[in-house]
């Protein structure tokens, strides 16, 4: 009944479920340090966006000003070039900015110039931004923004793109 569930669940939406307890979370949980946090609710997304894409910074606007989504989920943000932008140097700035999070924010919410460093850290903005990398790169990732969605009770996760490493070979059937 529950691979049923999953799978309806993953046709609806588009996306595919699996189990949590896999190398796709090990990996999350790898980089879980390098995340700025948004939210407060049950429901764990780890969301990995570029700051110039419009549609990761539509998305981070759209969870940052909702109440809604802010009590009901706790988001994961990391920062993950895509192809076709050159975001590297943007990215290396908002990590190595004193408040993360905050520059994060201000770069794509409120469209400002990224502030030069201000009490970060270097060192913490290379080793944040190699190991997302790494991590972006083993997913397999391609479009920003990209989902992994936990839920604490369901025996699954949903992401946005493609099939994690986490399918339960139960759920395909």
């Amino acid at each position: 009944m529950k691979a049923l569930i999953a799978l309806l669940l993953g046709g609806l939406l588009g996306l595919w479920a699996g189990l949590p307890h896999t190398e796709s979370f090990k990996l999350l949980q790898k980089i879980r340090p390098y995340a700025m946090q948004l939210g407060v609710g049950m429901t764990e997304i780890y969301v990995f966006v570029d700051p110039m894409c419009p549609k990761s910074r539509a998305y981070i606007t759209q969870i940052s000003t909702s109440g809604h989504l802010l009590r009901t989920h706790k988001y994961f943000i990391f920062l993950y070039r895509l192809e076709k932008f050159d975001s590297d140097r943007l990215i290396h700035t908002i990590y190595s900015a004193s408040d993360p999070k905050a520059m994060m924010q201000k770069v794509m919410i409120e469209r400002c110039a990224p502030e030069a460093l201000k009490g970060g850290s270097e060192a913490y903005a290379d080793k944040a931004v190699g190991t997302v990398a790494e991590v972006g790169r083993a997913l397999g990732m391609q479009r920003r923004p990209y989902l992994m969605i936990f839920k604490p009770t369901a025996p699954y996760c949903i992401v946005s793109e493609g099939e994690p490493d986490c399918l339960d070979p139960a759920a395909k059937e």
